[in-house]
Formats: C-alpha cells, structure tokens, sequence
C-alpha cells in the first residue's frame, strides 16, 4: 500500500478542496431536502486557510491530494469545565481510498 502523509492545507489546493467541498454537500443531500439543487457553498475556504483558529489538513497520496478535513478552536459554553474545544469538520476522502487503512 502506498503511504499517506498529511500537510497544512495551502493556497494552492483551493480548487481540490472546493472539489471536496461540493462531495461532501452531495453526501449530506439526501438527508436535508433544504439544501438546494446546484451547488452550494458551506465554507469560506479562503478566509479558513488564513484564520489562525481554524486549521485544514489535507490527505495525500503519491502526491494527489485524496482528502481533507478541519479543526476549528472554538470558546465553550461557561458552564463547562474546559475554555476551549476543537470542532472538527469537512471531512472527505476520494472514493477509490475510503475504507483503508
């Protein structure tokens, strides 16, 4: 089996993770009749590439990018023990590699 890597998602892997982004909508269709026919947008990927709360990372493999996802620092409720959390989101893999190891 070839070997993944992950790296910090960069500029230049926008049109992939707009890709992704459209795959992972296309998923979540099904199960919300609100979400509109033609694509939609969840994420201002731009603005999450340069936010210094928010980290993407990519999934590559023999240097093809095959997936992605994020965490995002988020304040906690006050009545919580903990100040901060990570919120995890846009997790995708290309078809060919879900389901390996």
């Amino acid at each position: 089996m070839e070997q993944i890597t992950t790296r910090k998602a960069l500029a230049r892997d926008l049109e992939t993770l707009r890709r992704f982004e459209q795959g992972v909508i296309n998923a979540e269709r099904p199960f919300d009749v609100t979400l509109k026919p033609a694509d939609t947008y969840y994420y201002d990927l731009e603005k999450m590439l340069t936010d210094s709360h928010i980290e993407i990372v990519v999934a590559e493999c023999s240097d093809k990018i095959i997936g992605s996802g994020y965490a995002r620092i988020e304040s906690a409720k006050l009545y919580l023990k903990h100040s901060q959390h990570a919120y995890l989101g846009f997790m995708y893999v290309e078809d060919e590699f879900r389901g390996k190891a």
